[in-house]
């Protein structure tokens, strides 16, 4: 693994993929959060974005799954991990996982849009 020296244009990366998402999920998820190592200033990290998406419980998980289809993702399953879902960017590399609001969390993983490919 290669980690990479703090860059600050991860905040601004993260505050426009959360504004995709928010736009794109609306009522349909709790909060979009940047967590992981690229959260952190000042902090070397793996050059990939996390964000974890939490709805309030799997009843919305069909209509945020048909959103997020919409923006270049694709289901992956829960990856082994209970009660969270992974998705994939179609043409890049981004890594999701979305969870219901008893610990069920979405992790983006890519700097970049998916629309950008």
């Amino acid at each position: 693994m290669i980690l990479a020296l703090y860059n600050p244009e991860w905040a601004i990366e993260f505050a426009a993929l959360q504004d995709v998402y928010t736009s794109s999920l609306g009522k349909l998820v709790l909060r979009v959060e940047h967590v992981g190592s690229t959260a952190v200033p000042n902090l070397r990290a793996k050059p990939i974005l996390d964000i974890d998406v939490v709805m309030p419980s799997y009843e919305v998980f069909p209509d945020i799954v048909a959103h997020l289809r919409r923006l270049g993702y694709t289901h992956n399953g829960d990856q082994g991990i209970r009660k969270r879902e992974a998705f994939k960017a179609v043409r890049k590399n981004y890594f999701s996982n979305l969870d219901d609001d008893d610990g069920a969390k979405w992790s983006s993983s890519n700097p970049a849009r998916p629309s950008e490919a």
